[in-house]
């Protein structure tokens, strides 16, 4: 099964930033992320593949627009289309990770003015 912290401590290796699962605490510093895992397809009992969606929400201090759309625009590109790999957490291989959508979503601004960027992934893995 795929886990949030599995693609946490993955994107801490690639993207050095302070990530959290599923939301931010309230100490968290102003450039963060959180993932999530957001659904997927159900089980083919045939198959032992899966396919699960995940979503990365980022984060910047409120004078940090462009870096924060920079970051999320870097992850996107590494993530989608990306294949045959692992998260080394869960041992996890996954076999594609495709995103649904064609860039990052800017979602606004939170209540402390900083921007958020939205990134939605599908991956299907070996369980």
């Amino acid at each position: 099964m795929l886990r949030a912290i599995y693609v946490v401590d993955y994107l801490r290796d690639e993207f050095p930033l302070a990530y959290f699962v599923n939301e931010f605490p309230e100490n968290a510093p102003d450039s963060a992320a959180y993932v999530q895992v957001t659904g997927g397809f159900p089980p083919d009992p045939e198959s032992s593949y899966r396919r699960t969606s995940f979503q990365v929400l980022i984060r910047g201090s409120e004078f940090e627009m462009q870096e924060t759309e920079e970051l999320a625009l870097e992850i996107h590109s590494h993530l989608h289309g990306r294949t045959e790999f692992e998260l080394q957490t869960g041992g996890m291989f996954i076999r594609q990770c495709a995103a649904d959508q064609p860039a990052p979503l800017y979602i606004g601004r939170d209540e402390n003015k900083r921007p958020m960027y939205s990134l939605n992934f599908t991956c299907v893995y070996l369980e």
